[in-house]
């Protein structure tokens, strides 16, 4: 049997989209009669949650319709304007390649839709590396055990930029590897500041 890698997505195999974030947002919300935009500092803080996430914690808005509407605005600006910022992260593609070629299976996972989640992995040249995409809607440790269920590997590793990753990976008895952006707490197993630091890790 193989070992199994699942990655997060976005801020560990692509960097610029926090960017993008950041002008998709604030733009909606203008857009819908608030002036009030969210810092950067914000958007990096909330990285990760679905889009859902980042209105209801901005607006407050208990409004599930309101919410909803909100969000199919930003994903139709971010078809229109991801593509100017997003790039794949420093090593992504040669440590997935690697991989790969060795007979593991790599997975993506990531709280965007299934068919979305493919055009921004196709967006950053990163399709051929991949065997399955995790979709998992703001739960990664159900939907994650959920795909688990019946497959069988040697060994399996999370990695991520967030907790939630870890603590999906940790569910499942994985070894865990965040991609840190600072010195937040974390149960990981280990931490590394790129990509490139993870082969040595592998054993």
């Amino acid at each position: 049997m193989s070992d199994l890698f699942v990655w997060d997505f976005h801020g560990t195999l692509e960097k610029g989209n926090e960017k993008c974030v950041h002008v998709i947002f604030n733009r909606v919300m203008k857009e819908h009669g608030i002036d009030k935009q969210m810092p950067m500092k914000e958007v990096i803080e909330l990285y990760g949650k679905p889009w859902a996430g980042y209105f209801k914690h901005f607006t407050g808005s208990k409004d599930e319709g309101y919410i909803q509407k909100l969000c199919a605005r930003a994903i139709e600006l971010s078809k229109e304007l991801a593509p100017r910022y997003i790039e794949p992260a420093d090593g992504a593609a040669e440590i997935l390649a690697a991989l790969k070629k060795a007979g593991h299976t790599n997975a993506v996972m990531s709280n965007t839709k299934p068919s979305r989640l493919k055009e921004f992995v196709q967006m950053v040249g990163l399709t051929e590396y991949f065997d399955d995409y995790i979709s998992t809607d703001g739960d990664k440790t159900a939907q994650l055990r959920k795909w688990l269920d019946g497959r069988r590997f040697d060994r399996t590793y999370v990695i991520g930029d967030n907790e939630e990753e870890i603590e999906a990976g940790i569910a499942i008895g994985a070894t865990t590897i965040l991609i840190e952006r600072d010195n937040r707490k974390s149960q990981a197993n280990y931490r590394v500041h790129s990509l490139r630091q993870i082969p040595p890790l592998l054993g």
